[in-house]
């Protein structure tokens, strides 16, 4: 859709989607309902048309804030002061708001009107304009807005328009410093601050003065000194006045602030400092240091960090005056960031965080863990960030850690380690940069994409009593990462550069890319499922099916011999996984996988997966795989931690790997609402997908096993891989176990995903009754929960008309929670659409699309549906009892019209008895889920089909969806990239 189409057979050119005349139209409506009109839809109708260029697809009318109207003039008072005017008014019936204009010059309030500020009709109904010019003339209206049935934005009545000119009035103003105070409440620190107290106007007479604290225990005003002032004629009219803060150690609470007010006769002035506590030990969020210019955590804990956790502190999101990044540029030595580019779209480096790796406070000596959040260009391939460090803030002398590649495009977390080696002070410095891998330039690297920020920290000292040996700090990396094409906006890189790059070119790549993996489906790794759905997989490809395994290579063949299959130490920099797939492939010999081990970074809650065959194509098939374990209640992980994780009660259950042959692995991380969890892995630009990486000794008592490099995936989004450009392994292996000759391969999965049903209410004959919706219970007759992700419904006529999905639990019918069911004053009703449709008209059923929310109604239990469209739209007939519609799994029940609707809340203006039952006329469209399986089904990116063929997988899968009897709402997941590095 365009502007206009130019390639109209009519005079109407302006029905499409997007058109310029519906774009007027929607800037214009104030009630989101087009149907009704908008407040000068034929004036733009008018404008359009002239150039055929406008659109008959709805009726013109001119309609909205015309009950605004009935808001009278507020009155309004004005009295001058010093330097300000003070409004007040009455209140007006029904309005919302009010609005305060202000003018100056001759022409008063006739034109140039300035909006002072929006009073909602809860506060007070006053105004003060401070910071004018004594003598100067002022002007004012009042304007009431909303109404009734009005939308906010509808203005009433103005009042008059008010004169006022402030004057010079004997009196004093009282002015604390504004900069907050930082407490660290172990000291039992005391802060002195001195205010000014300031006469005008000739003041004369005595200011008493007296001190308080609000929000805060433990924390007092000591003084003020004096308590007291007086001002003389004709003599000095500025006088200090000091106050100190006293913090117990034992103060809590807070943010609070302490407060100096003066007073003489009627007049009161007062004056707030902030205070924060600040609590030593644990996790610390930094703040902005006016003195450095950089976010500073001044106290001492596990973890310092440039945002909070619930994303109400984030000192350096953006880059420069993208974002834009607050006080910006963040750095020690005004290193200025680049400004090319748009805001999560090129790079930017949006938080920093670094911590102990023992989970005690940092200290000299210890290894640090440091993270970056940062937004990766196109596919991430051509950004590097720099970590630096100094122990010399005044002087910063930066010491290069380490530089690590972008593992992806979007919001990725980047991270290293290093050894601290003062205590004190300390900074860290991320240089986010793109293109090139030469670090010599330093910490400073010009370039109009590059963002730089530093962090401050405090470092203990260790422990005189039991010292830890020193260790040598990390070497500056002795290999520089492999340059890469330049950056193309392309999610796989072209595999030569291109020859003219849109940014600074970077050198050649010194090798390929790794080409894509084939599509020719012949090349995937056996075995395929059968074209049986009912048949098992051969579990050892031999001729004989009934022929045994060859027999472990062992003299007593009942004897049990474990061998561990493990990724060699760490080295270097990690990358952080929310999932992780790979395959194992056995050896001449059958054995069992009794055990995965993994390398924790924060991870609380793990679960594994296992399929017969290679993962691919199946990492997005969610019912190929079986579920063997999952960590128990409780299990944490730790940081940097290599380890066989504590499963719960049912344990891992083994699987077995038939002699080569080859099964598959999916292990997710599911701390959901963490941001900086999983576990640790490495990523390879250089190898191909599913190549091997670590084996056992040939020799081993389960000869020559495999395990490969595999595929990242999401933590939030189960089942959804990441781009496969480059591939990744986990820091960690398997547990290998012989097993008897007679054992067989794995169970399959169930055939069944889901069934999908429609269950339709038969088209009636053509009748008059329209109305703004219809809102109808759905009952679960089955014996599994039906999955609703779909409506048709019939309409009145054809066109664009705007249209809303509402589900509740239980019936629409009678009252809880003193609501009525069929409103929605008490937020019982959950919006499942919200979009526009282009009916068909009365004589067809129009889909309203896929629901963003699906609706899930478990056995036995009822849900309300409430669809909703522009008046007169919806169209239906008079019921009977014998109207419902019923099949095997739903019934719908006779549906009650919804004549007056007022946006988020769903309302029929007469009681639900008084109307006549109407039928609901149109189509559900559901699902009946037979497992847990159905519902991971449900997200977008799933590929339930990967080879045309697939219709089982390798194991059972567990049933269930939410609480039994009661309806379940499941949002849709979106299918985009998280922030936090997956």
């Amino acid at each position: 859709s365009t502007w206009y189409n130019l390639y109209a057979t009519n005079e109407y050119g302006g029905c499409e989607g997007n058109s310029g005349y519906k774009a007027f139209l929607q800037a214009d409506d104030d009630n989101g309902n087009l149907s009704d009109g908008t407040p000068h839809m034929t004036a733009i109708y008018e404008a359009f048309h002239r150039h055929e260029i406008a659109c008959n697809d709805m009726i013109v009318q001119d309609s909205g804030c015309a009950g605004s109207l009935s808001l009278t003039a507020p009155d309004v008072t004005v009295t001058p002061g010093n330097g300000e005017v003070q409004l007040n008014w009455e209140p007006v019936t029904n309005a919302a708001a009010y609005q305060v204009f202000r003018t100056e010059g001759v022409h008063k309030c006739a034109q140039g009107k300035v909006v002072l500020a929006t009073i909602t009709s809860s506060e007070s109904l006053s105004y003060l304009d401070t910071g004018l010019q004594s003598g100067r003339e002022y002007s004012y209206v009042v304007i009431p807005k909303g109404g009734v049935e009005e939308s906010s934005s509808c203005f009433g009545h103005s009042s008059d328009c008010k004169t006022a000119t402030p004057v010079v009035m004997p009196s004093f103003q009282l002015s604390c410093p504004t900069g907050r105070i930082y407490a660290i409440v172990e000291n039992a620190p005391s802060h002195q601050r001195d205010c000014m107290l300031v006469a005008s106007g000739g003041f004369t007479g005595v200011v008493s003065l007296a001190c308080s604290t609000t929000g805060i225990a433990g924390v007092s005003c000591v003084g003020p000194s004096p308590s007291s002032e007086e001002f003389f004629a004709g003599q000095t009219t500025t006088k200090t006045v000091s106050i100190t803060v006293q913090v117990a150690s034992s103060a809590t609470g807070g943010p609070g602030e302490v407060t100096l007010t003066a007073t003489s006769g009627s007049v009161q002035k007062t004056s707030s400092i902030p205070v924060t506590l600040l609590f030593g030990n644990g996790p610390q969020v930094a703040q902005f240091d006016d003195t450095n210019g950089v976010p500073r955590c001044i106290v001492r804990g596990t973890e310092c960090s440039s945002k909070s956790a619930d994303n109400t502190v984030h000192l350096l999101k953006g880059r420069s005056s993208l974002g834009p990044e607050a006080n910006h540029p963040n750095t020690l030595d005004a290193c200025a960031d680049g400004g090319s580019g748009s805001y999560e779209s090129d790079e930017s480096l949006e938080w920093i965080k670094v911590k102990s790796t023992t989970g005690d406070n940092m200290k000299v000596d210890d290894t640090l863990t440091v993270e970056a959040g940062v937004y990766c260009w196109g596919n991430g391939s051509t950004d590097y960030a720099d970590f630096y460090h100094t122990t010399t803030p005044g002087s910063p002398n930066w010491s290069l850690i380490d530089t690590v590649q972008c593992p992806g495009g979007g919001h990725q977390t980047i991270m290293t380690e290093y050894d601290s080696q003062a205590a004190g002070t300390n900074v860290i410095r991320v240089q986010f940069r793109y293109g090139g891998n030469d670090v010599s330039t330093g910490a400073c690297t010009s370039g109009g994409y590059n963002d730089r920020d530093d962090l401050m920290f405090e470092v203990e000292g260790q422990s005189p009593i039991t010292p830890s040996p020193t260790k040598n700090s990390t070497p500056n990396p002795t290999k520089q990462p492999t340059p890469i094409p330049t950056k193309n906006p392309s999610e796989q890189p072209t595999p030569n550069p291109v020859s003219s790059p849109t940014k600074n070119p970077t050198p050649n790549p010194t090798k390929q890319p790794t080409p894509s993996p084939t599509n020719d489906p012949t090349k995937q790794p056996t075995p395929n499922p059968t074209n049986d759905p009912t048949k098992q997989p051969t579990p050892n490809p031999t001729n004989n099916p009934t022929k045994q395994p060859t027999p472990n290579p062992t003299n007593d063949p009942t004897a049990t011999t474990f061998v561990e299959l493990t990724t060699p130490p760490r080295t270097g920099s990690a990358y952080l996984l929310g999932a992780a797939y790979f395959d194992v492939t056995g050896g001449d010999v059958w054995s069992k996988i009794t055990d995965l081990q993994i390398t924790s970074y924060y991870a609380t809650r793990l679960q594994v997966y296992s399929k017969f065959g290679s993962a691919t194509p199946y990492e997005a098939t969610p019912c190929a795989w079986k579920l063997i374990a999952e960590t128990a209640t409780g299990w944490n992980g730790g940081s940097w931690t290599k380890q066989y994780p504590q499963w719960n009660d049912d344990g891992f259950k083994p699987v077995i790997l038939p002699s080569n042959e080859t099964v598959s692995f999916y292990v997710v991380a599911l701390d959901v609402g963490t941001s900086y969890a999983g576990i640790l892995g490495k990523v390879n630009t250089d190898e191909e997908k599913y190549s091997p990486w670590i084996a056992t000794p040939e020799t081993s008592s389960v000869g020559l096993v495999t395990m490969s490099h595999g595929r990242k995936g999401y933590s939030d989004s189960p089942f959804k891989p990441f781009s496969d450009y480059y591939t990744y392994g986990i820091w960690g292996g398997i547990k290998l176990e012989n097993v008897d000759t007679d054992t067989s391969a794995p169970t399959m999965a169930p055939t069944s995903l889901y069934l999908p049903g429609d269950l339709e209410s038969p088209m009636k004959e053509v009748s008059a009754d329209t109305f703004n919706g219809l809102q109808f219970d759905v009952e679960n007759l089955g014996l599994q929960p039906v999955i609703v992700n779909s409506f048709s419904a019939r309409f009145a006529s054809m066109g664009y008309h705007h249209m809303e999905v509402w589900m509740r639990e239980g019936s629409h019918v009678g009252s809880s929670s003193g609501c009525d069911n069929w409103n929605n004053w008490c937020d019982e009703w959950t919006k499942l659409a919200d979009t526009s449709v282009q009916t068909a008209g009365s004589g067809y059923f129009t889909s309203l699309g896929q629901l963003t929310t699906v609706g899930i109604i478990d056995p036995g239990s009822t849900a309300a549906f409430a669809i909703v469209s522009g008046k007169g739209l919806s169209l239906t007939k008079d019921g009977a009892l014998s109207d419902s519609v019923q099949n095997d799994e739903l019934r719908i029940n006779l549906a009650t019209p919804i004549d007056d609707y007022h946006g988020e809340g769903i309302q029929s203006v007469h009681p639900i008895d008084g109307l006549t039952k109407k039928v609901f006329q149109g189509i559900i469209h559901y699902e009946v889920a037979n497992s847990l399986c159905a519902i991971q089904s449900m997200a977008d990116w799933v590929d339930l089909d990967p080879r045309s063929s697939l219709t089982s997988g390798a194991g059972p899968q567990t049933d269930g969806i939410g609480d039994i009897g009661k309806p379940v709402i499941v949002t849709m997941p979106d299918g985009r990239d998280e922030e936090d590095m997956q």
